[in-house]
């Protein structure tokens, strides 16, 4: 009895390491994506995008939600004024879907079923990601 049981546990635990390595893999990738686009645009002599102010812009399709794979929506709202780099913590992330979601309860004045958790670990990576091309990438105009 005992011996079907540990061999469910080493298989669940099996994949819950693969699932781990996978997402460990993809974050580096993603990474790398982000140097190489900086050091592509370096070479090129194409400069960051400038927003004339403070507000929300589409994220690359690289940087996806973790929870459901939409893309994401950056909504800057802090940044520094001498530098007009967007601040780390001045930026809120924002999923596409759950945007749409939000827009089709209104128009048929319904409640949203909100199907996102925001757990600070599944973002945490999506965050950092983001936040580095946000800073390579984006100026505030004065």
């Amino acid at each position: 009895m005992n011996h079907p049981f540990h061999a469910e546990t080493a298989c669940s635990l099996a994949k819950v390491r693969l699932r781990i390595e996978i997402h460990r893999l993809t974050q580096r990738a993603q990474l790398a994506t982000v140097v190489e686009f900086a050091q592509a645009r370096a070479r090129l002599g194409v400069g960051p995008a400038v927003l004339s102010r403070a507000g929300c812009l589409d994220l690359p399709e690289f940087i996806r939600c973790p929870e459901c794979g939409a893309h994401l929506a950056a909504d800057v709202f802090e940044h520094n004024v001498d530098t007009g780099v967007p601040d780390t913590f001045g930026v809120h992330l924002c999923c596409t879907a759950l945007q749409e979601e939000l827009a089709q309860a209104l128009q048929t004045d319904t409640v949203p079923v909100w199907n996102h958790h925001f757990l600070p670990l599944q973002w945490a990576g999506v965050n950092r990601l983001a936040a580095e091309w946000l800073h390579r990438n984006v100026r505030i105009a004065p």
